[in-house]
């Protein structure tokens, strides 16, 4: 019989991930979050690029068959137990693993059961971890900001900023991105001909339109401050701040 994996892991309620974690916050600098791959994904499933620093790697405890997809319809091999695997990403019953079969590398998935079992502490801040992504991606594809973000989500929403600065104070370290933006206001120039005679041309001259300012501490947004002009707005929303998971 073919196994059915799970639909995917359940994200941790919201209010779970903002009060869970107090110990898994980092306290300088903001951690520095991985980028994401073009690797193709299964929907409902957890990609751990999104969200570790570093490869997850965990042992086959029993033989486990390797499936190309969730639904178990093609295998691929079989990895014998005592290897190690790379996981790559999870549902609640299923892992997608790199590793070493019996006869070649493969990729794919495997019963979660096969494999050296995840922490319950470690799965519920990676849940923690998952929501928090989920959030700021949606923020991002909405051009949308919120108090908590990391300076390189702020880009990713609204793009390099027209200009930084930094200082250190008893708080730490408090850094600034300002937007300015501008529109092309058309004004009439008198000119000459090469016969003398006036004339006037169109030129258009840029005028600023609308400043935002985004204040980080410890490379955290802390503040957002913006003229009415100035779009996209903020929308005071707040986000946890970046998740770091230890293991």
């Amino acid at each position: 019989r073919r196994p059915v994996y799970g639909e995917g892991m359940r994200a941790a309620p919201l209010l779970l991930l903002l009060g869970l974690l107090a110990g898994a916050f980092p306290t300088g600098a903001a951690a520095q979050l991985p980028k994401r791959s073009g690797l193709s994904r299964e929907t409902g499933a957890v990609y751990l690029e999104d969200i570790l620093p570093r490869d997850l790697k965990l042992q086959v405890l029993k033989e486990a068959p390797v499936f190309s997809t969730l639904d178990g319809k093609n295998r691929l091999g079989v990895i014998p137990a005592g290897r190690q695997v790379v996981v790559i990403a999870l549902t609640d019953k299923a892992l997608r693993v790199r590793g070493r079969a019996l006869h070649d590398n493969v990729v794919g998935w495997i019963a979660r059961s096969a494999a050296t079992p995840l922490d319950a502490k470690f799965t519920e801040t990676l849940n923690a971890a998952t929501e928090r992504r989920r959030l700021v991606d949606d923020l991002i594809a909405k051009k949308e900001i919120a108090l908590g973000m990391t300076a390189e989500e702020v880009e990713q929403s609204w793009g390099r900023p027209s200009a930084k600065s930094s200082r250190v104070d008893a708080a730490g370290r408090i850094e600034s991105m300002e937007y300015i933006t501008y529109r092309n206001v058309p004004q009439q120039v008198p000119q000459r001909d090469n016969l003398g005679r006036l004339y006037y041309a169109i030129v258009y001259v840029k005028e600023e339109t609308g400043r935002r300012r985004v204040e980080l501490t410890n490379g955290v947004v802390s503040g957002i401050e913006e003229n009415e002009q100035a779009l996209p707005r903020g929308n005071g929303r707040l986000v946890p701040p970046p998740i770091v998971i230890g293991f």
